[in-house]
C-alpha cells in the first residue's frame, strides 16, 4: 500500500470526485441535523444554492445560500461517521463540494425471510372436560330382588323393581 500526506489525498479526492477541496476559517458547531449555520471558508467560489457539501469532522451540508465571497449558509443533511450533533469543527477543515443531491433511487427488492423463532412456553392447563363423577349409594346385597338406581330429591337411591317378565 501507498501512504500519502492529508494534501496528497486532498488532491486525490478533488481529482478524482471533480470535486474542489476549501477550508474552513473559522470553528462553528456543527448543528442538529435538519438546521442551518453560517460557516466561514477561504472562499466560496465553487459554491452555489443546492449543491452538497461534505465537512471533515462536520458531517454533510446542503447550500442554502452564498452569504459573501468567504461565507455561506449551510443546512445540516446528514451526520458523518464519527461526527455528533453539537461538535466543534475547528478552523482548518476541509471542505469538499460536490453536485446537487440525486433524486431517490428505487426501492431495492424485498429480502428473503428470516429464521423461524423458537417456540413459546407451554400453555397453561385447560380445564377438565371429563364427566363428573358421583357418588353412588351401596348396591343392597340379595340376589334375589332387583334394583334400579333413581335420583329422587336430590339424592341417588336404589329402588327395588318387581321381577316381572314379559313374554311376547
Amino acid at each position: 500500500y501507498s501512504l500519502y500526506s492529508s494534501s496528497k489525498i486532498d488532491e486525490l479526492i478533488a481529482g478524482v470526485s471533480g470535486s474542489s477541496v476549501v477550508v474552513t476559517t473559522a470553528d462553528f458547531v456543527a448543528p442538529v441535523v435538519g438546521s442551518n449555520v453560517v460557516v466561514s471558508v477561504d472562499s466560496t467560489a465553487s459554491f452555489q444554492a443546492g449543491l452538497s457539501v461534505s465537512i471533515v469532522g462536520g458531517g454533510v451540508y446542503e447550500v442554502v445560500s452564498v452569504d459573501s465571497g468567504v461565507a455561506a449558509t449551510l443546512k445540516h443533511i446528514y451526520l458523518a461517521s464519527g461526527v455528533n450533533e453539537l461538535d466543534t469543527v475547528f478552523s482548518g477543515a476541509n471542505v469538499y463540494v460536490g453536485g446537487p443531491s440525486g433524486a431517490d433511487g428505487a426501492d431495492g427488492i424485498q429480502g428473503i425471510q428470516g429464521i423461524q423463532g423458537i417456540q413459546g412456553p407451554a400453555g397453561a392447563d385447560g380445564a377438565d372436560t371429563s364427566l363428573m363423577s358421583i357418588a353412588l349409594p351401596t348396591l343392597p346385597v340379595d340376589n334375589t330382588k332387583h334394583y334400579q338406581l333413581s335420583y329422587f330429591n336430590g339424592a341417588y337411591q336404589w329402588i327395588e323393581v318387581n321381577n316381572h317378565h314379559h313374554n311376547l
